[in-house]
């Protein structure tokens, strides 16, 4: 994703939030905050062009739960409704090594358009994704 690009959608983030910035102050914003991992930046771009792109996560909100997820020390998670799994992408690039998330989701169309990056990203060992109803899949979670 291009630098305009990736301004863009941040500015129109923060505006649907209720931030007004514009400018320079997008762009400081942005640069200071904002720190998407290479693959993470190509599933973007993949995403973008699907007709249900609506669903894909924005990028200060994938900064967010990857901070949060460090923060906590987290080592287990549940992402549930993956579509094109960028969610999942970011919290199990933000686990440790031995950490696992597990994603739930009915649809494998849209789920096997990010698979090949969770691959790229070294993190698929990370991923237990169970394609059913999240009631269903998470049945057994302890």
């Amino acid at each position: 994703m291009g630098d305009s690009q990736a301004a863009k959608l941040f500015e129109e983030s923060l505006e649907t939030s209720g931030i007004k910035l514009q400018g320079e102050m997008v762009k400081y914003c942005r640069d200071q905050s904002l720190r998407l991992h290479p693959v993470q930046e190509k599933l973007i771009e993949v995403t973008e062009k699907h007709p249900r792109n609506i669903m894909l996560s924005s990028t200060d909100q994938a900064q967010f739960i990857s901070n949060m997820v460090k923060a906590m020390g987290a080592k287990k998670a549940i992402d549930i409704g993956v579509y094109t799994g960028f969610s999942t992408l970011t919290v199990a690039l933000a686990l440790p090594d031995d950490g696992k998330i597990i994603a739930c989701d009915i649809n494998d169309d849209y789920v096997s358009i990010g698979k090949p990056f969770w691959k790229e990203a070294g993190v698929e060992h990370k991923i237990d994704l169970r394609l059913a109803p999240a009631t269903e899949a998470l049945h057994c979670v302890s």
